[in-house]
Formats: structure tokens, C-alpha cells, sequence
């Protein structure tokens, strides 16, 4: 995933805002879990 070419900011924010979000969702979906099983 190496590129020679500079990154736009944009893009590096728009990644680490949806890995942000990915982990929020996996966090809320596994309280979520725990509340149904428990």
C-alpha cells in the first residue's frame, strides 16, 4: 500500500475517520451483545 506520490490529507482523514467509526460500531455491537446475552 506504499505509494511514491504524496498523500492528500483528505484522504489520510477520511480513512482515519472511518477506522474511527469502524471501531466505535464494533465497540457499541459488542455491548449491545453482552446486554442481549446477559
Amino acid at each position: 500500500m506504499s505509494q511514491a506520490t504524496p498523500v492528500d490529507p483528505r484522504i489520510v482523514r477520511a480513512k482515519r475517520t472511518l477506522q474511527l467509526g469502524i471501531a466505535l460500531l464494533a465497540v457499541v455491537g459488542l455491548i449491545l451483545v453482552l446486554i442481549l446475552v446477559f
